[in-house]
């Protein structure tokens, strides 16, 4: 298959999306003397934003319910699309024990957090964006205070750069903006993600939904759910059509939100295509007829405009196993 990365492909990989991508580490700050920072473009333009279900620009905080609010457009990334994925780590806790073990401290156990002595306990919500580059620049909130962070920063060699908004940005060979609560990271500091991601939230660059329709559409469904994924795409041929894997001709997007009840886990997945008249309902059943949802209860689908919308319900154990 193509580039393609079905719902299969990411549940499986569980803690290498969301779970981890925070968890880079802070390994080789030895570079941190020679991080300089960018300074901010102040003749940028701010977005021009309309509301969506998801939140407003006046809205505080990182919650899952805001991820739309950091996500770029994606000439930010140098790319056409990319994908983002948010986890609640409040419902992660409260449902430790409905979780396969290994799944739950993919989660917990990260090596960004023990660096930087986050206790888990304390964290809220975690948002991943992954650009179609070598780095997964991260967002965490929680309550967590920014000088306890500084001074951790400090004791691994990190060096403090120019300030953006209220956040203080540091180097080495990562680079980390924070600010009470709230955690920006991204692996490569020369890429200037972390400043990127900050403005994106202050309304001060473009966001992903003011430039496309598609990821509109997607984050318009969901906001409050335990784990939201989505991501845009060229509309897929007929040649790369393979509904038992998940990918249909014409589609532009796919999204998810799963949402922990405890032993079972409700999941809406709604694919996205270019027009209604592309929405192919028989290749849908192909797929929600595959070995994909073998461990799914009560799977169902619909046609919403030109979104295919299957639910069903899982095992919180089998869920990213």
């Amino acid at each position: 298959m193509n580039q393609y990365i079905s719902r299969r492909d990411v549940l499986r990989a569980g803690a290498a999306t969301v779970g981890t991508g925070v968890a880079g580490g802070l390994a080789g700050c030895e570079q941190a003397e020679q991080f300089t920072g960018g300074e901010d473009d102040a003749d940028a333009e701010p977005a021009d934003e309309t509301e969506t279900e998801s939140g407003t620009d006046s809205d505080t905080g990182g919650t899952v319910a805001q991820y739309w609010t950091w996500l770029p457009q994606p000439d930010a990334f140098d790319t056409g699309h990319y994908s983002f994925e948010s986890i609640d780590y409040g419902v992660v806790r409260d449902h430790e024990s409905e979780f396969n073990p290994e799944v739950y401290d993919s989660y917990a156990d990260k090596a960004l957090f023990s660096e930087l002595e986050l206790a888990f306990a304390d964290l809220d919500h975690g948002i991943e964006i992954g650009p179609a580059s070598e780095t997964s620049p991260a967002i965490v909130t929680g309550s967590f205070s920014a000088d306890d962070i500084a001074d951790r920063l400090t004791e691994l060699g990190y060096a403090e750069g120019p300030t953006v908004g209220e956040y203080s940005v540091y180097g080495g060979d990562a680079e980390i903006g924070v600010t009470d609560g709230t955690l920006v990271y991204a692996e490569n500091a020369a890429a200037d993600y972390v400043r990127t991601l900050i403005r994106t939230r202050n309304g001060e660059l473009t966001r992903y939904t003011a430039t496309s329709a598609d990821m509109t559409s997607l984050v318009e469904r969901f906001g409050s759910e335990t784990f939201v994924y989505g991501s845009t795409n060229d509309a897929y041929t007929e040649a790369e059509h393979d509904p038992e894997g998940g990918q249909f001709a014409g589609q532009v997007g796919i999204g998810w939100g799963d949402t922990v009840r405890g032993e079972t886990t409700s999941v809406e997945i709604a694919i996205l295509f270019e027009t209604v008249a592309d929405v192919d309902m028989d290749a849908i059943s192909q797929y929600t007829d595959s070995d994909l949802f073998a461990a799914y209860d009560s799977v169902s689908s619909a046609q919403d405009g030109r979104t295919a919308v299957v639910s069903g319900i899982v095992p919180t154990d089998e869920l990213y196993s």
